[in-house]
Parts: structure tokens; sequence; C-alpha cells
């Protein structure tokens, strides 16, 4: 059997496995009386669909999310090769320069010689030291 058959009967099953489901869920949905339990329902209906849409993504195609997280990387990884500090302590001069934000990631971190990644981490561990969320 060829991948292409093969991915085009694992679809049609996905599909018929999530409208029995789908339907099961609406049954029970209809059926219950209290509005927890509705509300439990409904919330497990929003996340089949939810499910469903992402592993149906546009057949198979990386979803923006994906492609975004890959530009991300990318953009690091440069970020890391110039990275003259990696591994070496933060300084407080470095510290106010990551709280201030008043540039962007990439900025700050080509001028500290750090990557973005190191960056974004190194503010929440920030905030999390002052008690900030």
């Amino acid at each position: 059997m060829k991948l292409a058959s093969k991915l085009a009967v694992t679809r049609e099953l996905r599909a018929k496995r999530y409208a029995e489901g789908r339907e099961e869920l609406q049954q029970f949905y209809c059926a219950a009386k209290t509005a927890p339990a509705r509300a439990a329902l409904k919330h497990a209906l929003s996340g089949l669909d939810r499910a469903y849409r992402l592993s149906t993504n546009h057949g198979g195609q990386p979803g923006d999310w994906r492609k975004k997280e890959a530009k991300f990387k990318e953009k690091n990884n440069l970020a890391r090769q110039a990275a003259t500090n990696g591994r070496q302590r933060w300084t407080s001069q470095h510290d106010e320069m990551v709280m201030g934000a008043l540039m962007p990631d990439a900025e700050i971190a080509r001028l500290i010689g750090r990557s973005i990644k190191a960056v974004n981490v190194r503010r929440v561990n920030l905030n999390k030291k002052r008690g900030r969320p």
C-alpha cells in the first residue's frame, strides 16, 4: 500500500472516530440535567473540536505556529553564534538592560552578547525573584 493511500485511510478513520465521539458527547450534553455537567460536556466538545482541527491541519501542512517557531529558532541560532558572553555570569548592567526593555530582545541579545532565548529566560527569572508574574 502506498503512503498516499495509507494517509487517506488514516484521515478517513480519524474523521469517522471524531464524528462518532462528537455525536456521543452531544447526546450526553443534551441529556445532562445539571449546569455543571452541561458545562463540563461543553468544554469536552470544544476540546475535541480543537484537537481535531489541530490534527487535520490543512492536509498535513505546517501551521502558523510551526512556521513562527521555526523562524524564531533560526533567528535564535544566529544570535547564539554571535553570543560572546554565553555561559558567563549576568552582570547588573545586563539585568537592567533586560528589565528596561526599551528595545527588541534581538537587539538586547546582540548588545550584551547573549541569545534571544537567554534574554527571555533571564527576564522571567528576574521577574520571579522580584515577585512579579
